[in-house]
């Protein structure tokens, strides 16, 4: 069954029972009202703490101002995340990303909101990874568009299509930050640069792993005039002090 049937199913479900009655994450069983993740799930769960990269806003053991990755992410200028891309937020993005979990948008958003007023956001727009047409009707949505058009409208600033993807490209999984560099050669094209000259603009997206997709991003606003960019995703790869940038 392709994405796309999988998720009008799946839309079909929400809408005859639009309560979950299940955990999101291991499908255990809930009886109170209200709940969506079961207590032993919530524990796997994590928020980017205390110790956190300045710019890229990963969490480090180091703390430091600006980590070994972020050496190579040049073009954007800050970067936070709400979780930690383990456990049972890695579950719920998975479902969210690839299984018509677009329910979920809302649970994120509320807590990339709450991100966006602690670090004093103040974009003059905010825009999303695109994807090609095919892979959008394949998948049934852009995950990126539903994440800044919520968080958009939560905040009271305009959210806008900027770029276009203009190629199919190789799955990023597994690669590291060069490879993805080289994969993302020509993938994006701006696509209203009056749009962008001397503004600031807040990227919405869901995982920042390498940063390849965003730095590549930021590259191309920044190229038609974009004043800053910043990054704001539901969840990052921590850091610590064995990882290799």
């Amino acid at each position: 069954m392709s994405n796309f049937l999988k998720s009008l199913k799946n839309g079909v479900i929400d809408a005859l029972f639009p309560e979950k009655l299940t955990c999101e994450v291991c499908g255990r069983d809930l009886f109170n009202d209200g709940e969506r993740i079961c207590e032993d799930c919530l524990e796997t769960i994590e928020f980017i703490g205390d110790g956190f990269c300045q710019r890229c806003g990963r969490q480090s053991e180091k703390m430091p101002s600006a980590c070994l990755n972020c050496s190579k992410t040049r073009n954007v200028d800050l970067s936070r995340s709400v979780f930690i891309y383990s456990g049972g937020i890695q579950t719920l993005i998975r479902r969210f990303k690839y299984d018509g979990g677009k329910y979920l948008a809302g649970f994120f958003v509320d807590h990339m909101r709450n991100v966006y007023l602690q670090n004093y956001f103040s974009p003059d727009m905010i825009t999303f990874v695109p994807m090609t047409g095919f892979s959008e009707f394949d998948r049934g949505y852009n995950q990126s568009e539903i994440l800044a058009k919520s968080l958009a409208e939560r905040v009271g600033v305009p959210a806008v299509g900027l770029l276009k993807k203009t190629k199919e490209t190789h799955h990023q999984a597994g690669l590291d930050y060069s490879e993805r560099q080289k994969n993302l050669i020509g993938a994006y094209a701006l696509d209203n640069k009056k749009a962008v000259t001397g503004k600031k603009i807040l990227i919405v997206d869901d995982v920042l792993t390498t940063g390849a997709t965003a730095d590549e991003i930021a590259k191309l606003l920044k190229k038609g005039g974009a004043e800053s960019v910043y990054l704001l995703t539901i969840a990052s790869v921590s850091l610590n002090k064995n990882d290799k940038a």
